[in-house]
C-alpha cells in the first residue's frame, strides 16, 4: 500500500470486479502491486488520470528562469563540503592531541604543587612550634625545621616556576587548536548547509495549478513555495469549469538541472 493522501486515498493491492468499487483508492493486482512498491519512492509524483500522460515543452515569462550552471555548482559545494568536513575532522584530532599533551605535562605541575603546599603546611606548623616552644632546645629545633622548610619551599617555587614556563606554550597552542576547531566546525556546518542547498536546487520544481480552488502550488524537495509577484497581485488568474466536480489541473515541471520546463494537462476529479 502507498499513500496518496491524508485522507486515506491509496495505491494498493486488491480485488478488481471489473467495475468502479472504491470511494477514492486505486486497486491493482498483487503481483503489480509489488513490483510499483518497489519501483517508487517517497515523494513521487503521481498522476491518477484515465489517458496517458504526454508533458510538453512550454516557455512562460512567469516561470523561474533556466539554471543551466546548477549542477556544476551542486558539485562544486559538495567538493567544498567534503574540504571543509576534512579539514575540521584534522583540526579536532590536532586539538585532542594537544589536549593529551597538556594532561601529560600537568602530571609534574600538579605533584610540585602538593609538594609545595605540604611543605608550606610544615613551615607553618614550625612557626607555631617556634612560639610555642618551652625550652631553648626545643626553639632550637623548630627554628631548624623552618629553615629547612623555607629552603625547600624557595627550591619548589623555582622548579614550577621553571615547569609552569615550559607548560605555557603547550597551553597556547591548546587554546589556539581548540579555536581552530571550533571555527572549522563552524565553516563545516556553513558548507554542509550550502551543499544541501545546492543539492536541492537540483531537485524538480513543480508548478500545480487548479481551476477548482484557483491556486498555484509551487513545491520542490518536499517544500512548498510561497509567493506573490511583484505587484502583489496573483501571477495567474484561472476560470472556473462550469461542473464543480471536475477541475483541470496543469502540472509545469522543470527538470534537475533546470533547462526546460514540461507541461501536462489532465481532468481530474
Amino acid at each position: 500500500m502507498q499513500r496518496l493522501t491524508w485522507s486515506g486515498i491509496a495505491l494498493h493491492g486488491g480485488l478488481l470486479p471489473g467495475h468502479p468499487a472504491s470511494h477514492g483508492c486505486v486497486r491493482m493486482p498483487y503481483d503489480f502491486a509489488e513490483r510499483l512498491f518497489d519501483a517508487t519512492r517517497l515523494g513521487m509524483r503521481v498522476i491518477v488520470a484515465p489517458n496517458d500522460v504526454a508533458p510538453v515543452s512550454i516557455a512562460h515569462p512567469a516561470l523561474f528562469q533556466p539554471k543551466p550552471d546548477a549542477g556544476a555548482l551542486a558539485a562544486a559545494r559538495a567538493a567544498e563540503a567534503d574540504e571543509t568536513a576534512s579539514k575540521a575532522d584534522q583540526t579536532r584530532l590536532a586539538a585532542m592531541a594537544a589536549s593529551r599533551e597538556v594532561a601529560l605535562a600537568m602530571v609534574p605541575v600538579r605533584a610540585m604543587r602538593n609538594l609545595k603546599l605540604r611543605a608550606e603546611t610544615q613551615l607553618a606548623a614550625a612557626e607555631r612550634a617556634i612560639a610555642s616552644a618551652g625550652s631553648a632546645e626545643a626553639k632550637e629545633q623548630a627554628e631548624d625545621a623552618k629553615t629547612k622548610m623555607a629552603a625547600k619551599i624557595a627550591e619548589l617555587e623555582a622548579q614550577l616556576a621553571a615547569t609552569e614556563a615550559a607548560l605555557q606554550p603547550k597551553l597556547d597552542f591548546l587554546a589556539a587548536t581548540r579555536e581552530a576547531a571550533v571555527a572549522a566546525e563552524s565553516a563545516r556546518v556553513e558548507a554542509a548547509e550550502a551543499a544541501r542547498k545546492a543539492a536541492r536546487d537540483l531537485e524538480p520544481v513543480s508548478v500545480f495549478i487548479s481551476r477548482k480552488t484557483q491556486r498555484l502550488y509551487v513545491r520542490q524537495a518536499f517544500q512548498h513555495w510561497k509567493f506573490r509577484s511583484q505587484s502583489g497581485m496573483p501571477i495567474f488568474r484561472l476560470e472556473r469549469m462550469s461542473s464543480p466536480r471536475w477541475s483541470s489541473l496543469a502540472t509545469a515541471t522543470c527538470n534537475g538541472a533546470w533547462s526546460h520546463w514540461l507541461v501536462d494537462i489532465q481532468m481530474v476529479a
